[in-house]
């Protein structure tokens, strides 16, 4: 219970003055200023703003903090509570119902209830006044003190740092990832993109020879048709005209289906449609039309 009025108008400067106030007071005000700092923190909307208000405004830690607000949570209200010192009361916290009802009952008869009675009292309920035989007593485990608290607090305050910092490494390293991943695959895409032109550009070139092969094809026929009306006729005509056309109708046809496959083999496939068209070699020149011809002039007679 607290004689301190706290409203919701009450301003957060006239709380932390009144805890400052207590404080300085050495009083036993445990139960007041953990109704203070509840009443506090309903004011803020996260837990990290309202203990950094309270370490700032009244140099209580994390650690304080809470054992303030737990008494206010187990004892406010409780007007016997009031009589205890804060040492006490935060002896009580997590006590069973039974060894508060005790600690209750004498500080109602008017005795003093210190933090090592209420030690005394949890043994006793839980059976360990004395020890058992052939096993030594256990250790008392003595509170940390303010000092050890704070260090123990700004250990974990330095860890929570490393494991942020490690963490933000690896966050950093899946963005680099990840934009190597995105950057590879705009490459990729580039490159598809780059193949489909060349096969697109061959297609056409390809469509070009296929047209180029069909009026040579057709170029045959001519040939043949002239012979024959020349023939109904009876016409004179020069027996090796005809055949030097002929030949080099089917040596211009011939050439440029082997050109299509090898294209790089410009020797051989002179030499081989020449061969399929009845074009004879001396050496390494051609026989054609009673000339002796190189295969770049023979070449040079189909453009």
């Amino acid at each position: 219970m607290t004689n301190f009025n706290i409203t919701a108008k009450t301003s957060l400067n006239t709380i932390a003055t009144r805890i400052n106030e207590l404080t300085n007071l050495m009083a036993l005000s445990g139960l007041e200023i953990g109704a203070l700092l509840a009443a506090a923190k309903e004011r803020f909307q996260t837990a990290d703003l309202f203990l950094d208000w309270a370490e700032k405004e009244t140099g209580y830690k994390k650690t304080q903090v809470y054992r303030f607000l737990q008494i206010d949570r187990d004892f406010g209200g409780k007007e016997w509570a009031a009589e205890m010192s804060t040492g006490a009361l935060v002896a009580l916290i997590g006590s069973s119902e039974a060894v508060k009802k005790v600690v209750e009952t004498i500080v109602k008869s008017g005795e003093t209830v210190t933090a090592g009675d209420v030690k005394d009292i949890k043994k006793e309920e839980a059976g360990d006044s004395l020890p058992e035989a052939n096993t030594p007593p256990k250790p008392e485990v003595k509170p940390l003190t303010e000092k050890e608290l704070t260090k123990a607090l700004d250990k974990a305050n330095k860890a929570a740092e490393v494991e942020k910092q490690r963490h933000s490494v690896q966050i950093e390293k899946a963005k680099v990832a990840k934009d190597k991943a995105i950057e590879e695959q705009r490459k990729a895409l580039t490159d598809l993109e780059k193949a489909q032109a060349v096969i697109t550009k061959l297609a056409a070139e390809n469509e070009t020879l296929k047209a180029r092969i069909a009026e040579l094809e057709a170029l045959a026929n001519p040939v043949g048709e002239v012979v024959e009306e020349l023939a109904a006729d009876d016409l004179p005509w020069n027996d090796d005209e005809v055949n030097t056309s002929v030949q080099l109708a089917e040596f211009e046809k011939t050439y440029n289906l082997l050109l299509l496959d090898n294209p790089r083999k410009i020797v051989a496939n002179t030499e081989e449609a020449a061969k399929q068209a009845g074009i004879e070699m001396e050496g390494k020149k051609f026989n054609f039309d009673g000339e002796l011809l190189t295969g770049a002039e023979l070449r040079a007679l189909i453009g």
